[in-house]
């Protein structure tokens, strides 16, 4: 996984190429199925966390008129639940059977990591009643 920002990303959609050097350290890019899009799992300043799909498609230009982001937030205090739910689910994984702790800075990568992609991070969290807000924003 590398660290993007979403600013990388509008200079380079397809996420093809190296990110710009305005690289976050606390913003980790996942791979999307949607063509043109990307996802993104970061740390807020609130200390939740946001897992966001960023879309600038053909499909989401043609229809949309522009790029789609859209945010999934998780707040700081659901995510000691979460962890929980992310460990046991590491156990089943051969690669990640070691992990064991999360620390708070590990989180982003720690998320993205089993994952394929940014969609099935998404439906993981629904699939396990992991609160989240979310929030579409076509004005990015």
């Amino acid at each position: 996984m590398s660290n993007y920002s979403t600013e990388d990303m509008m200079s380079n959609p397809d996420g093809q190429q190296e990110a710009s050097e305005a690289k976050t350290p606390d913003s980790v890019r996942m791979v999307s199925r949607l063509p043109g899009a990307c996802g993104f799992v970061r740390l807020n300043r609130l200390g939740g966390l946001e897992v966001e799909l960023y879309d600038r498609g053909e499909l989401t230009e043609r229809f949309c008129g522009g790029e789609v982001a859209t945010t999934y937030t998780v707040a700081a205090s659901d995510l000691p639940a979460m962890e929980s739910l992310l460990l046991a689910y590491a156990l089943t994984m051969p690669a990640l059977a070691a992990m064991t702790t999360i620390c708070d800075a590990q989180l982003p990568q720690s998320l993205a990591d089993p994952f394929p992609d940014v969609e099935q991070l998404i439906a993981w969290l629904a699939d396990k009643g992991i609160p989240f807000s979310r929030r579409v924003d076509t004005d990015v």
